[in-house]
């Protein structure tokens, strides 16, 4: 067995170390795969700091002999996106059987690239195509509406319209409608010059629907999802989110791990911890609106202080996406005084299990946050659609829809229970397994 475990972003690189570890136990050959272009200065930063940590085993694009010279080829007008994606299929397929992988595992398989390398994969016959677990839990219609956001105030053109119309006949469902307005997954464009290739996924809003053996899904319900949707059964199989393995041992260490945390933070040990869990609003919403969100954001964690400053220490967890300097300088001086911002200190698994009490504002670690007692809050940023979507399906989630019911609920915290026990064990059934074994089931399942 030899495996190719390709992540489409950087962080995917750690969200498969609970099975590279198990690999590396075993004695069973594994590469990373990164076929991301160096498009940003963080590229060298992550490739150094990657080939570091794998060696030979850390594999870029520019590592494959002519990847560099074919993924410039999009450059060029009209004709580069399909010159790339031909070439980078046929590169990819002569990788793929030069190395002699049995198991291909993608971290995603409806990007553009992971789209390439799953059909040079097919073709170059590799029986074991494996999608990997996601933390959160991808929904069909929270994601159309995530693309109708971002879409919104994209300027209407003649050209464009013509497209569009195209690239609804070349490709049915790539398209979805909102008050008689068509909205896209794949922009018209690219549909126009891929269409006749054969390399999009038969539903791309649907995470699974590519050409794949098998699909590991992180929950009951995400399993649920992507059945409904008409993903095949046979091909579904639940091992839970390996880096949620973590989670338990943390937990079983919580009093140690939160004296530590404390004393690292200069916090009162005295006092509770409230976590905020930050968010990256910039993948769905326009630029314009970043300084009335950061005006509400600031508001919120100001009220937080005023209300239950006496009881808790804050620990604002900026989001992995997020300058720290530009997440501070939303809050006032005052406010700043009594918030500790934490960026790659501590990981977020650490802090949510420590803390007494979160609020988020839609994010894929709330379902890790299952796994802990403390009440669980989540805040809607303005204009932002998908909210009652994601949040609807949780039941021992408190929703937060305005800075009324902020103060509602702050002003019973600690008086009344947040949630219902029963109710919180329903959701760890449907959104994770918090085990300790979600790694070993997906290895299992290769």
């Amino acid at each position: 067995m030899k495996i190719c475990l390709y992540a489409h972003d950087w962080n995917y690189i750690d969200n498969y170390e609970p099975v590279t570890k198990i690999l590396e136990s075993q004695n069973i050959n594994f590469d990373i795969l990164v076929l991301k272009k160096a498009r940003h200065q963080s590229f060298l930063y992550f490739s150094r700091k990657y080939k570091k940590k794998y060696g030979a085993k850390f594999i870029t694009i520019y590592d494959i002999k002519f990847g560099k010279e074919i993924i410039s080829l999009s450059k060029l007008p009209v004709i580069g996106l399909p010159a790339e994606v031909s070439l980078g299929t046929s590169l990819l397929k002569y990788f793929l059987v030069k190395k002699k992988y049995t198991h291909i595992v993608v971290s995603d398989d409806r990007i553009i690239e992971a789209c390439i390398l799953i059909k040079a994969a097919n073709e170059a016959r590799i029986k074991n195509v494996v999608l990997y677990p996601v933390e959160g839990l991808q929904i069909v219609k929270s994601l159309m509406l995530t693309k109708i956001q971002a879409q919104k105030s994209m300027p209407e053109s003649k050209k464009r319209r013509v497209a569009s119309s195209i690239s609804r006949v070349i490709y049915p469902k790539n398209s979805a409608i909102c008050e008689g307005k068509p909205f896209y997954f794949f922009p018209p464009n690219e549909v126009l010059r891929l269409g006749g290739m054969e390399i999009f996924p038969k539903n791309p809003w649907v995470r699974g629907a590519n050409k794949l053996t098998k699909i590991a899904a992180n929950s009951m319900m995400q399993a649920r999802e992507n059945y409904v949707h008409g993903v095949n059964a046979n091909k579904i199989f639940i091992t839970g989110f390996p880096p949620h393995d973590k989670l338990l041992d943390l937990i079983k260490n919580r009093e140690q791990n939160k004296a530590r945390i404390k004393s690292a933070l200069h916090l009162d040990p005295n006092k509770k911890i409230f976590l905020i869990a930050g968010t990256n609003y910039s993948d769905d919403f326009d630029p314009p609106r970043f300084s009335e969100i950061d005006k509400d954001i600031s508001r919120v964690i100001s009220i937080l202080s005023y209300k239950i400053g006496p009881s808790f220490d804050f620990i604002f967890k900026i989001h992995p996406r997020v300058d720290i300097a530009g997440q501070e300088n939303i809050f006032s001086d005052q406010v700043k005084e009594k918030i500790k911002f934490v960026k790659d200190e501590f990981s977020i698994y650490e802090l949510v299990t420590i803390s007494d009490a979160i609020l988020n504002f839609i994010s894929a670690s709330m379902d890790a946050s299952l796994i802990t007692d403390a009440p669980i809050f989540c805040y809607k940023i303005p204009g932002r659609m998908i909210f009652e979507q994601e949040i609807a399906r949780y039941k021992s989630i408190t929703p937060l829809y305005n800075i009324v019911d902020l103060e509602r609920n702050l002003s019973i915290l600690g008086k009344i229970p947040a949630f219902d026990e029963i109710l919180r064990k329903e959701d760890r059934k449907n959104f994770g397994i918090f085990d300790g074994r979600n790694a070993e089931r997906f290895v299992s399942l290769l």
